[in-house]
């Protein structure tokens, strides 16, 4: 099993105080990646005040979700994701919040049928895993992804349809439904290392 530590900071022109790390392993069964994101200001701050996000995400051998759970923390509030994709391609979704505030963790779940990726808002960790299975980041090729895409702090989670391709050797386009689109560079093992208006990837 090999295990790395990645560690990006916000990109400067999004305007946010963020850093993530995430130790990663990898190994013939999947990838397990821990992280944490600390998000101090910027658009992601809404009237809650900063927080920080714990995940923990679990893939099989084709770097497909098995298993994710989301912590995110602020002051007097604190809420939870786990989010689960069986060998079926059936999803589950269970979220709580501190203080309740009533909010399910999907509108419906039937919606991620197909999927087999999820996204975690301002993470650049999580465009690793379909990078990965297509390998879109080494040759030539465009493909359109089905994801599981999961907000904060708020932990909502929404169908997102996302198209990445190929540039050039270690650079891809991304775009998503939402209009968001950028080039992205990663590393030969498709870590990225600069995601613009996003993160920049540190300590390389």
């Amino acid at each position: 099993m090999a295990t790395t530590v990645l560690t990006w900071r916000a990109d400067p022109g999004s305007g946010e105080e963020r850093f993530e790390q995430a130790h990663v392993d990898t190994d013939v069964d999947g990838l397990r990646a821990r992280g944490t994101i600390l998000v101090g200001s910027g658009e992601l701050v809404g009237p809650e005040g900063p927080y920080r996000v714990d995940y923990e995400l679990d893939t099989d051998r084709n770097s497909a979700m098995h298993r994710l759970v989301v912590r995110v923390e602020g002051a007097g509030w604190r809420r939870e994701l786990w989010l689960r994709r069986e060998a079926d391609g059936d999803w589950t979704c269970r979220r709580l919040s501190d203080p309740d505030d009533h909010q399910p963790a999907i509108d419906r779940p039937a919606a991620l049928a197909g999927a087999l990726d999820c996204d975690l808002l301002s993470s650049p960790l999580f465009n690793t895993m379909p990078l990965r299975r297509s390998g879109l980041h080494r040759e030539p090729g465009e493909q359109e992804f089905l994801m599981a895409w999961v907000g904060i702090p708020d932990l909502r989670v929404t169908p997102s349809r996302q198209t990445y391709r190929h540039v050039r050797p270690g650079v891809v386009s991304f775009a998503s439904e939402g209009g968001f689109a950028a080039e992205i560079d990663v590393d030969a093992d498709a870590f990225p290392l600069r995601y613009p208006s996003v993160a920049v990837r540190v300590g390389t």
